[in-house]
């Protein structure tokens, strides 16, 4: 698939996840299970908006025939970013996030990443 596509699928599937979260935060009552929907809606949200930063700089700094050789890598690291942002947000919501987690947490997604990346060079 060709990089205009994914950043226009990610711009959409952004702008839709926007739309529930902002349905969510003024037309919904909080309760246990709109909760869930509403970290759902936010890790769509963040994935949608990271898939084009992302196919900008694996374009930008990738080795050449990169998206052949891994054609999942942009979903990925959209999913790494939405469940970050998802995790983080939870973890806020239960009063339990700070700076020194967060990072760890990152760390962990970066260093999975990193893993798939260089598995296939050997």
């Amino acid at each position: 698939m060709r990089l205009r596509w994914w950043a226009v699928m990610g711009l959409l599937v952004a702008g839709l996840g926007g739309i529930g979260l902002w349905l969510m935060v003024t037309r919904v009552w909080p309760d246990p299970v709109t909760e869930f929907i509403f970290l759902g809606l936010l890790t769509i949200t963040f994935g949608g908006l990271t898939v084009p930063v992302a196919a900008y700089l694996n374009h930008r700094f990738a080795q050449p025939n990169w998206q052949a050789q891994d054609p999942r890598r942009l979903l990925r690291q959209g999913i790494w970013v939405g469940l970050f942002g998802a995790l983080c947000g939870w973890l806020q919501k239960e009063d339990a996030l700070n700076w020194t987690i967060a990072a760890v947490i990152g760390g962990v997604f970066a260093l999975m990443e990193v893993f798939f990346l260089t598995r296939d060079q050997g």
